[in-house]
């Protein structure tokens, strides 16, 4: 007996073969999202060097804002950073 179907495919794939575990991996990490960038402020006196490495070691990097939205999310932090010493 089949049931029906209830809602929506958005991703359709027809192959003319069998795909191996390694070739569904390898389209799943593809299509993935990235991840949704955060920011931390690191208090302390850096050289540039130093805070490329202290960024790098606790897994990130020093940002480059290149957008508006990602301005925004900076100064939220900021802003709230100010509240919390004020």
């Amino acid at each position: 007996a089949y049931s029906r179907f209830v809602g929506i495919i958005d991703d359709v794939r027809i192959y003319n073969r069998a795909l191996s575990e390694s070739e569904v991996a390898a389209l799943y990490e593809l299509e993935k999202p990235a991840p949704k960038s955060t920011y931390q402020i690191i208090e302390g006196t850096f050289t540039w060097h130093e805070a490329k490495a202290d960024a790098e070691a606790r897994g990130g990097h020093l940002a480059t804002i290149t957008s508006e939205s990602e301005q925004q999310a900076v100064n939220k932090i900021l802003i709230l950073k100010n509240k919390l010493i004020n």
